[in-house]
């Protein structure tokens, strides 16, 4: 069965999977549409130390700037989706 937000997903993944970039920005809205505007997201998460405040296993980047944000899959309409 599929509904709407199945088939919105599964629109920008395959337009992102075959390089089709029109594709891709008109299943987030179309070239106008604002980003809080924009129904799919990255889903992103950091790890703080609790006593410190100190990011937790903060990984190095190519450049050797510090990575804060660990990519998990995408938001949509408020729920996380792993990928």
């Amino acid at each position: 069965m599929e509904t709407e937000g199945s088939g919105l997903i599964e629109k920008a993944r395959y337009a992102a999977d075959t390089s089709n970039w029109c594709g891709y920005v008109e299943a987030q809205g179309g070239a106008l549409a604002r980003r809080s505007e924009m129904p799919i997201r990255v889903a992103a998460c950091e790890e703080y130390e609790p006593d410190t405040g100190a990011l937790v296993n903060t990984p190095i980047g190519r450049y050797g700037d510090s990575i804060k944000r660990r990519v998990f899959g995408v938001v949509f309409k408020g729920i996380h989706y792993v990928t």
